[in-house]
Formats: C-alpha cells, structure tokens, sequence
C-alpha cells in the first residue's frame, strides 16, 4: 500500500507543478506589462528580474490552491485512461485508499501554503513596494511601503468619492480625482492636512455637464480621518502584515470603533484558505475516480479552479458590502465544496 501512495504521488506531483507554472504565467501577465513599462523606461533587467521574483510569494497564496485540482484530476484522468485504475481496483484495493492519499497531499499544499503567506509573503511584499517606489518614482529615500497607490474612500453621507493614484506617507497627493453629485474634479497633485481634515488640490478642474472649469486651488474636506495614507487602519497592506500584527490591529480598531471588517474578512481567509486545500483534492480525487479521459479531466479543473475563484472573490465582495459577515464570507467557499464532495461521496 505505501508503494501505491508514493507512486500516486509520483504521478501526481509533476501535474501539481505544471499546474501552478501555468496559472502564474496566466495570472502574471498584468504584472509583467508593468514591467515591461519599465525596461521601456530604463530600468536595469536584473531590478526587473528581482521585482517579478519578489512578487512570487504573493502570487502563490492562491496558486499553492489552485494547483491542487489540476495535479489531482489530471493524474487521475491518465491512470483511468491507461486502465491503471481498473488494475489498481482488481487488486482489492478501495477507492478510498486512493482519497486518502489525495487527502493528506491536500492537507499538505494547505499547511505549505500557510507558511508561505506568514513567513515569505509579508517581507517579500515589502521588499517589493520598496524596490518598485525606486523603479517607478526615482525615491531612494521614500520609506519601505511608504506610500499607497490606488488609494480610495467614499463618504456614504455626501456620496463623495475620493481617489488618488498615490498617495505618500508626507501627506502628497498625486493624480486626484474627486466625484460628487455635480460632477467630479481632477488634480494633478495636492496634499493632505490632517490638523483640518482637507485635502488642498492644486490646478483643480471641475467638471459639470460636461464643462470642464478653469485650473484653481480647492480645499475640499475630507470626512473622518485625512490621513487615511499610512497612520491608520485602512491603508495598511494586509498581504505584508502578519498574523500577530493583524491580530493587533483588529483590536485597536475595534477599541477604536473603527470598521474593521476587511481585517477580519482577512483573518479567516488566512486559516480558511489553506484549509480548502484538502477540500478540493478529495473533491478532485472523488470526480477523478469517475473520469478515464484527460481532456475530460483537464476540463474539469478549469471548472473546479473557476468555481473555487468564484466563490472566493464573491464572497469577498459582499462582505466588503456588507451583505455578509467576514466569518460566514470567508468559510462559504470551504462550506460549500464540504457539501458538494459529501453529495459525491454517498454515491
């Protein structure tokens, strides 16, 4: 029986590979026209190099997953088409033996992907925003994560809806752009005062019905807390924190009053997401028993891999809506493949 696992094993772990190696050249290329911006812009090959490799670890907390479903089914998929399984089976051998192998190489991928989201990740992902704010904005003394891109908030009271493209530790504001009910405003920089709460925007257009106003200075109040860059709650980057630091932060905000539901949405999902991993391979190992095709097979890990996703990230969605609590948001997905491999196991 041991020579039976490490032979599925055998089998199974160069498709596990190949899988993972597939979906990250898939889910990098966003990632890899930036970088190609930035050979354009002269940037040395080798700095290039070392941010693609710096953002692997972030890439592989849900690749580790993803890769599970494919090697499962498409090992499976080849040993019932080569009549391997019917062997197998003649010889006295249960089905179940077979899940059990797949199950504690699920539980295995799980407990590798916790490790790589506590202990590579966090200090990769620094590493990384460090190296880009040097490629990108020329900064050698801007601070590790010491500014935030992308930065948005939204005052449901007015409706208002404040961006910046980046927004840095000193207050900066770059690429503004502000929507209310009569229109919006862009800037192409401006800074923040957290004493008054305001953001001061300068050579500031506003545009209403479609008339763009002359260049002047505004100083447009920000609900809250103005410095929502770095100082507080919202902008920190969850994927370079840590479990302890996570945990912390959860209850300052929560001692603070503050909303910290996408912390705690995060705080699951860093238990729930290892833990649908052997999930998925005794669901893939249950469905893969069935098959004798590979096509078939790798059909289905696409179908597995997009439910999976799916589900993930729309879960996700409705509890940063608040549609859902962040326990029930992050566990749906762990509940749901629970129900569909009991459905087959009873069969």
């Amino acid at each position: 029986m041991r020579r039976l696992h490490f032979y599925l094993i055998r089998e199974t772990l160069p498709l596990y590979i190949v899988g993972i190696q597939v979906l990250y050249f898939m889910q990098t290329s966003r990632l890899l026209a930036d970088l190609s911006w930035l050979v354009v812009r002269g940037v040395p090959m080798g700095q290039v190099g070392m941010l693609l490799l710096l953002r692997a670890p972030e890439q592989l907390r849900d690749l580790l997953i993803a890769g599970v479903p494919f090697g499962v089914l498409m090992a499976l998929g080849r040993l019932g088409r080569d009549s391997e399984l019917k062997a197998i089976f003649a010889g006295g051998i249960s089905p179940r033996a077979l899940l059990w192998s797949t199950l504690a190489g699920g539980v295995l991928v799980g407990w590798l992907n916790f490790a790589n989201n506590e202990l590579l990740a966090p200090g990769a992902n620094d590493a990384f925003l460090s190296q880009w704010s040097l490629a990108v904005y020329q900064r050698p003394d801007l601070p590790i994560a010491g500014f935030q891109v992308n930065y948005r908030f939204a005052d449901p009271s007015t409706g208002q809806v404040f961006y910046a493209a980046r927004f840095t530790r000193e207050g900066e504001l770059f690429g503004v752009t502000v929507v209310d009910e009569r229109g919006f405003i862009t800037a192409p920089y401006g800074s923040c005062d957290p004493r008054e709460n305001i953001w001061h925007l300068e050579e500031a257009r506003r545009t209403e019905a479609g008339v763009q106003g002359l260049p002047e200075e505004l100083g447009l109040p920000v609900p809250g807390e103005c410095g929502l860059g770095l100082d507080t709650l919202q902008s920190w980057q969850r994927s370079s924190v840590r479990l302890r630091e996570l945990l912390e932060r959860i209850r300052h905000a929560t001692s603070a009053g503050l909303d910290a539901k996408a912390e705690i949405l995060d705080l699951h999902q860093r238990f729930a997401r290892p833990a649908i991993a052997p999930l998925l391979a005794w669901v893939a190992g249950l469905v893969g028993l069935r098959i004798t095709n590979r096509a078939v097979g790798f059909g289905l890990t696409l179908v597995a891999i997009g439910a999976a996703y799916g589900l993930w990230t729309g879960a996700q969605q409705l509890v940063l809506a608040g549609r859902l609590a962040p326990v029930v948001g992050a566990w749906l997905p762990c509940g749901l493949f629970l129900l569909i491999g009991l459905w087959f196991a009873r069969e």
